[in-house]
């Protein structure tokens, strides 16, 4: 069962408190009318099963679109691999389409080569263009995971992202590596510089549909990973100034690398930091857990289990991820009609400097409507505007999710007499400012969105 965290209005700030069913219409108050948006939502490593059943137990998990990418297989074969042209891909977009699920398609070069003994030709998806019927649904094409820079070159040649432009108007979509990866996988010495190289070579070639995308896990072995913050802010700011929106995976694997429990608070710290840096699709890493197969067909989860077992059930995660997404979900529009700007660290009162928001940055919300942020607990503060509806902040406490502590967050503002506070209850709860200030408890990892009025 999905556990509601803390998130709670302190009142002794606050006036004329009410939720917005009850409010009244008052012009300095009136929540805007936001155009109908949804997060894209994905899990990677798609149903081992290619069945109405499967798919639609992907879907029931809050999972709105299909990541055509599984290759825990005894036989490499177009029935088995989703790649352009395979018997998979066609079996799977008929799927999508009697369940509801949008489709994000695999290139799939390499599964491809070990099918059919032979790689693509230069021009892929007009040699294969054949999902004219399901143009609707498909909302991306992978392209590949976590590429070095050689392969960054390969993927960022102008023939091919051509070639895919000829056919296709969503995002090309290829995944980059975490910062904590070594410089050999990436093969530069500066996690910037690979980013930035990756912009340069392939998002540049495209004038819309830009992506970036990253996997971070935080919930390492034995800590909570220091560069998180750091990483995700690289991909923002680079998905900013070219126009990009951002793909995050969130962690859902426990077990191998990985800690070997994850709670619902921590799915939900993870979701409401990518937010604070301006999130607009989510990965779950993994959906199905992966298998290493044995020479006589037998196999070994590679993890204890991801959103399912290794027997095809749902885990915990699974009602983690699903409670969750239908938190954040439910204010997606508002969400989404801000663009990203910075991200701000504010550190509890009276605490010592830490080196997660020492690599962020320092804090400065010059240029917000925000004079002052205070906390009793380490908080992340994601600056977001929109020339049509003005400020938002996302407040995260930035606390570990197993210490279960709570943190109390005063927000001085320096313009506008009220504020729509989102994630707290299923409508959003408009207040009156009093002497500019909204002040809210968070429970450790716990979120909630702020418009201006």
């Amino acid at each position: 069962m999905h556990k509601k965290h803390t998130v709670k209005i302190i009142s002794a700030l606050l006036s004329g408190v009410a939720m917005l069913s009850s409010f009244g219409c008052r012009s300095a108050s009136d929540i805007p009318d936001y155009a109908k948006q949804d997060f894209v939502t994905f899990g990677f490593w798609s149903p081992y099963e290619l069945t109405q059943e499967s798919f639609t137990l992907y879907k029931q998990s809050g999972l709105n679109t299909l990541f055509f990418t599984n290759h825990s297989v005894t036989q490499w074969t177009s029935d088995n691999l989703h790649y352009l042209g395979s018997n998979a891909t066609q079996k799977s977009l008929e799927l999508c389409r009697k369940t509801g699920l949008n489709a994000i398609l695999n290139y799939g070069d390499w599964y491809r080569t070990r099918a059919e003994g032979e790689p693509f030709s230069g021009t892929p998806f007009s040699d294969y263009n054949l999902y004219g019927d399901y143009k609707d649904i498909i909302v991306g094409m992978h392209i590949a995971d976590e590429p070095n820079l050689e392969k960054i070159d390969e993927y960022g040649l102008d023939t091919l992202t051509a070639d895919f432009q000829s056919v296709y108007d969503v995002p090309y979509m290829v995944n980059l590596f975490p910062d904590y990866a070594s410089m050999e996988q990436i093969g530069t010495q500066g996690y910037r510089h690979y980013v930035q190289t990756y912009a340069d070579k392939v998002v540049s070639d495209f004038e819309e549909n830009r992506l970036l995308s990253v996997d971070f896990y935080p919930f390492q072995r034995t800590i909570f990973h220091p560069s998180w913050l750091f990483c995700y802010n690289e991909i923002a700011k680079i998905a900013k100034a070219t126009g990009s929106k951002r793909n995050y995976y969130i962690q859902t694997s426990v077990g191998s690398e990985f800690q070997y429990t994850l709670s619902a608070e921590e799915i939900a710290i993870q979701l409401n930091v990518a937010m604070a840096f301006g999130a607009d699709w989510f990965g779950f890493f993994c959906y199905e857990t992966p298998r290493t197969y044995q020479a006589d067909g037998a196999y070994e989860p590679k993890y204890q289990y991801c959103m399912l077992n290794p027997d095809g059930t749902p885990s915990p995660l699974y009602y983690a991820v699903q409670g969750e997404l239908a938190r954040v979900g439910a204010f997606s529009d508002v969400y989404l009609a801000y663009d990203w700007v910075k991200t701000v660290p504010v550190l509890k009162t009276g605490g010592f400097t830490n080196q997660a928001f020492r690599m962020l940055g320092k804090t400065d919300f010059t240029g917000t409507a925000l004079n002052q942020v205070t906390s009793t607990g380490d908080t992340v503060v994601g600056c977001f505007d929109s020339a049509e509806y003005g400020e938002a902040f996302m407040l995260v406490n930035y606390g570990k999710p197993s210490e279960q502590t709570v943190s109390t967050v005063e927000m001085e503002f320096s313009k506008g007499k009220y504020v729509a506070v989102y994630g707290i209850e299923d409508e959003p709860q408009i207040m009156k400012l009093k002497q500019g200030k909204l002040s809210v408890e968070l429970s450790a990892g716990a979120g909630c969105f702020v418009t201006v009025l």
